[in-house]
């Protein structure tokens, strides 16, 4: 990437944006297959609500390992960027951590 920090930011945001998308839309699906499922499980095991705990603690653990990842560089141009990149790329990760459970789910 070339650029001014200002660019650079705006490009990481904007696939950032697509990433979060599409993590959302594979959460909100494989939420909704578990839950279906969950209502025949004789056990009681209630996989929703264990992805909704897990994806609420995974926010927690994305947005303290980004913060960090700023502060590391003290803010400044470096941090705006590694804070970034920090939060495009874990949300890319999770996105697509997601879509398996959610072809797992269907099988």
């Amino acid at each position: 990437i070339e650029g001014s920090t200002n660019d650079m930011v705006e490009c990481i945001d904007q696939e950032l944006t697509f990433w979060d998308a599409r993590l959302n839309t594979a959460y909100k699906d494989v939420r909704v297959v578990y839950a279906e499922q969950d209502q025949d499980e004789p056990d009681g095991m209630q996989l929703a609500d264990e992805l909704r705990d897990t994806q609420r603690a995974w926010i927690a653990w994305r947005d303290a390992k980004c913060s960090f990842a700023y502060r590391e560089f003290r803010g400044g141009t470096m941090g705006r960027i590694t804070g970034a990149d920090c939060m495009n790329s874990m949300t890319a990760a999770r996105a697509i951590e997601l879509e398996e459970h959610l072809a797992n789910a269907r099988m």
